[in-house]
């Protein structure tokens, strides 16, 4: 994914701190859409009052993101690509800072799929498939990660949800908390 240019007095989202979900400079979203810049600050903005426990206030923020545009091309809508990527990239930063012997990162995906059912454990194990196939595991942390993604769960993966779907804003509020519940679990063993 390529580097975004450093950001301009009216960029709105502030890239000298990580935000509270943990997404750096390094793993925000790469995209040359307004549409994804605004859906990427509205999501940053509800994951901080997830961390705050204001649910109410993370589902307004959800909403007004959920309100950009499809990107006609993809049939998507840029709050859904964002926060799978706000997610994918918390997998793949810890992934990338661990040294192949340390179990941390094994430590957190395996406490994250015990915390999350239905819904939230289908969306985990697709973006723990996107870690398996872009990233050189080793042998050990491709037949956990395997095993982790053969868990089976009722749950429906939200890119095959109908982007006009009313359940798509609890869809990715479960999503984002999927996301701090990683973040707790690398902290727990890191």
């Amino acid at each position: 994914m390529a580097q975004q240019d450093a950001p301009g007095a009216d960029d709105p989202i502030n890239y000298a701190e990580p935000h509270p979900l943990g997404v750096t400079h390094s793993n925000r979203p790469a995209v040359a859409s307004g549409a994804y810049d605004g859906a990427t600050n509205l999501l940053l903005k509800a994951v901080g009052s997830l961390r705050a426990s204001d649910t109410e206030q993370a589902m307004t923020w959800i909403r007004r993101a959920l309100a950009i545009s499809f990107n006609d091309p993809e049939r998507s809508r840029p709050a859904v690509v964002v926060a799978h990527t706000l997610v994918l990239g918390e997998l793949a930063d810890l992934l990338l800072a661990t040294p192949e012997d340390d179990q941390r990162w094994i430590a957190a995906v395996r406490g994250t799929v015990a915390r999350c059912d239905g819904d939230g454990l289908v969306d985990l194990q697709i973006l723990l498939g996107i870690v398996l196939d872009d990233h050189d595991l080793s042998p050990a942390q491709q037949r956990a990660v395997s095993r982790m993604c053969e868990v089976r769960s009722d749950g429906v993966p939200i890119a095959e949800l109908d982007p006009d779907s009313s359940e798509l804003a609890n869809r990715i509020k479960g999503l984002l908390q999927v996301g701090l519940v990683f973040v707790e679990e690398s902290e727990r063993d890191g």
